[in-house]
């Protein structure tokens, strides 16, 4: 059994510091999302059939953090969106032949990067603002 943990971060332009802290929370050795209980009784208060499957989820990998060495892994994943492409170093502000210096994890580890014309533009309209 796999988990992937995601840790996003978006921004209208670019900036260092997110893509730094994003990697640095990725590196927590924690198991098992901080939210992971709080996110099992939002989702029980749902009627989707998907919510079940969901819960019933969260619920084995609560039950394998409890019980270690039952075949768990941790995967991560980070996701950066920004408005303005890198000039420099090609088509990527993160590198991708490497981990981030600030990555100390010592999983698999995905990075997504896209950059996004009008993101703030897209996030007013999004989130009503």
């Amino acid at each position: 059994m796999a988990t992937l943990f995601c840790e996003a971060k978006c921004t209208a332009d670019h900036d260092v510091g997110m893509i730094s802290k994003a990697h640095e929370k990725s590196s927590l050795a924690n198991l098992v999302p901080v939210d992971a209980l709080h996110l099992i009784e939002v989702l029980e208060d749902s009627s989707s059939p998907e919510a079940g499957k969901w819960v019933n989820a969260l619920r084995q990998l609560w039950f394998r953090k409890q019980n270690p060495g039952s075949g768990y892994e941790r995967v991560d994943q980070i996701t950066y969106v920004c408005g303005r492409a890198p000039v420099k170093n090609g088509n990527s502000w993160i590198p991708a032949n490497k981990p981030h210096q600030k990555y100390t994890g010592g999983r698999r580890l995905h990075v997504a990067e896209i950059q996004l014309s009008n993101v703030e533009s897209l996030i007013k309209k999004t989130y009503g603002v």
